[in-house]
């Protein structure tokens, strides 16, 4: 008796086990995938499809993915697996969908697209490229890029040799660019980050200068520069009488222009406009909906309604013939490239799945190659922490592993010192959303305290609670507590505008915020009692500095350090710094030291040491502290009791050429 009971007891575990290895080895395929070993991954997922056949919606998954991966491999085996699945799991909706639009793109004709070569093109200086002032561009023969040293835009070959200066901004001037598709030809705006820019074109060789006066372009709307195929307009964005963001087309031979219409509420700074081949439409992005949200829309340039294409999506550019728009999307659970078809400005059929990947923006080249730029394996952020000494010195940086994603974290201690928090956009399984995560810096153990589908940010009240804030409406971030330990929520209030992230004041009763209100971006403070909600400054570009709760920081003209209390009055300023900033990207820290007597900074020192730097709010000269890796640290923190500075990094990381587009 006691032996059949073994057995049985035996057989139900081995059930079990079987049960649960199908997910198992399902997950372990999808790590082989993103791992690069696909080979691997396809034998793992027909092998799912087998030995589960009677998990229906996990076989026809397993199968589809199969497909994806011969797909990718340009096999034929890929069409009769596709076929499978939309005959043999008609009970498996989205499967079957999935498999029938892959059938019906095939039968358009698309199906060349998938067989996509691609090379890295490694930058010629130490950059981070991103969509909006991105610093290096290339199309496998040209390369141009801003010399910070220089303070230049150069345009070289794609090893770095032959360089040539194209164009040297007046000193204190911020310079956004963006080359034509055959880098023929490079459309420039200069100027101070308070006024309107200089929007002018010039040849690749430093000759033909011709300036578009008038234009109101605005620096801080940097993404909002594009170039006809032909080369014969520009556009950019520009504000009517009654504040409406509008596109402005240019001509660039006699300098006549043409404005047309955004779709009704766009806020995002950085629409990314795109000409079609036939300068008949031009597709956009959309961030209406809420930060981090963006809908792609094609607008007519002869007038009319402009309309979304497809929701929650990325763009990158059209293809060279016209017939589809290349899209970033997080749809199928991961991010991926996807073709839409496009006929006349108007969908003509459901997007197709090209391949998985990190694709931040885009941009198609003359000869037909997309251009994307993607973010490192690992993520594009990286970490470091140091302590200070006695007297205020720094000591060794030293790295601080973070499951930190793809994403650009929000960052904050605890107030003991003993902890931080930090939101990323995506955690370590590739799923969409955030993922905000605790990390004990004395035991190095983290764990996941909250998750949502959207944007959100956490920091650390005086108590041992977080306060964060989501987006779950347009024009609204709902406050809310967490419990860190158990993760427990509770709903506080819920504020008008898209609130960005908080810091509480020493007493805890109040929290001062940087946020979007209908479409402005500013200071705010917030009382937590009375939930008073009170603008404090208008920052018409986002900035690397933040308030206290004593003082207002802002940097003007990308060298001088101005302050003024929280309580209002005239703005003064504190430092001059040694190297101007290029851009509002955060490529400036600046933090207070919790007892309010020190405001830190990271500058160059006389020998061009990159450095950390101390100032009393109160005026002086500025003392040096010890090294700090400036070139390549974007964000950072500061423990309440001023003894642990950290910052975080970007890597550099190069721009890849898709050759089949």
């Amino acid at each position: 008796m006691r032996l059949r009971i073994v057995v049985v007891a035996l057989i139900s575990g081995l059930l079990a086990v079987a049960a649960e290895s199908g997910l198992e080895m399902y997950q372990r395929a999808v790590t082989q995938e993103r791992a690069g070993k696909l080979d691997e991954a396809i034998k793992l997922y027909e092998r799912v499809a087998h030995d589960f056949a009677s998990d229906r919606a996990l076989a026809a998954k397993a199968l589809l993915q199969a497909a994806r991966g011969y797909e990718k491999f340009g096999q034929d085996k890929a069409i009769k697996l596709y076929e499978q699945v939309a005959r043999d799991f008609g009970d498996q909706r989205e499967s079957a969908d999935a498999a029938r639009m892959k059938l019906a793109a095939r039968r358009q004709g698309v199906h060349a697209v998938t067989a996509m070569t691609q090379r890295k093109l490694d930058p010629p200086v130490s950059v981070y490229a991103t969509e909006w002032g991105q610093p290096f561009l290339s199309d496998g023969e040209h390369s141009l890029y801003f010399d910070d040293a220089a303070g230049a835009l150069i345009s070289s070959d794609p090893a770095g040799g032959n360089k040539r200066v194209i164009f040297k901004p007046k000193p204190g001037n911020f310079l956004v660019w963006r080359p034509s598709r055959d880098f023929s030809m490079v459309l420039l705006a200069s100027g101070l980050t308070d006024q309107p820019a200089n929007l002018a074109v010039i040849r690749a060789d430093g000759s033909g200068w011709r300036e578009f006066p008038g234009t109101g372009t605005r620096l801080d709307h940097t993404g909002c520069l594009g170039w006809s195929w032909d080369n014969r307009y520009v556009v950019t964005c520009t504000f009517g009488p009654d504040g409406t963001k509008r596109f402005l087309s240019v001509s660039v031979n006699d300098g006549q222009t043409r404005q047309f219409d955004l779709s009704p509420d766009n806020t995002t700074p950085n629409p990314i406009p795109r000409f079609s081949p036939d300068s008949r439409f031009i597709a956009y992005q959309d961030g209406a909906r809420g930060p981090g949200v963006m809908n792609v829309v094609i607008a007519p340039v002869q007038g009319g309604k402009p309309t979304i294409k497809l929701e929650n999506a990325r763009l990158l550019d059209w293809t060279r013939d016209g017939r589809f728009l290349a899209l970033a999307s997080q749809r199928s659970g991961a991010e991926a490239l996807y073709l839409l078809p496009v006929k006349d400005g108007q969908s003509a059929g459901d997007p197709i799945f090209i391949r998985y990947g990190s694709f931040l923006g885009g941009l198609t080249s003359a000869n037909g190659a997309l251009l994307y730029w993607s973010v490192p394996r690992g993520g594009i952020f990286s970490a470091g922490i140091a302590a200070l000494d006695s007297s205020g010195r720094v000591g060794e940086w030293r790295p601080l592993s973070l499951r930190m994603g793809n994403g650009r974290p929000q960052f904050n201690w605890s107030p003991d010192g003993a902890r931080i928090v930090y939101s990323v956009a995506r955690d370590d399984s590739g799923q969409p959303g955030t993922t905000v995560v605790v990390r004990d810096l004395a035991s190095g153990e983290e764990h996941a305290v909250y998750r949502d589908e959207g944007p959100a940010w956490c920091t650390w009240a005086p108590n041992p609670n977080l306060i964060c804030g989501r987006f779950p409406e347009q024009g609204q971030t709902e406050i809310f507590s967490v419990v860190p330990d158990s993760g427990r929520t509770e709903r506080i209030s819920s504020l008008p505008g898209f609130v960005q992230n908080m810091y509480p004041s020493r007493d805890g009763r109040t929290f001062y915020s940087f946020k979007l209100f209908k479409g402005v971006p500013g200071y705010f403070r917030w009382e937590i009692g009375s939930n008073r909600d009170t603008p404090l400054y208008d920052h018409f570009s986002p900035p690397a500095v933040r308030p206290s709760s004593d003082w207002i920081p802002r940097l003007v003209n990308g060298r001088d350090l101005e302050i003024r209390p929280t309580s209002g009055g005239e703005w003064r300023r504190l430092v001059t710094l040694n190297t101007r900033r290029q851009g509002q990207d955060g490529a400036f820290p600046i933090e207070y030291t919790p007892d309010g007597k020190w405001i830190l900074y990271g500058d160059r020192d006389a020998a061009g040491r990159d450095s950390l730097f101390r100032v009393s709010p109160g005026g002086g000269t500025p003392e040096r502290m010890g090294d700090f890796p400036e070139r390549e640290w974007r964000r950072h923190c500061w423990a309440p009791h001023y003894t642990r500075p950290c910052a975080l990094a970007l890597r550099p990381h190069g721009t890849v050429a898709a050759r089949s587009l």
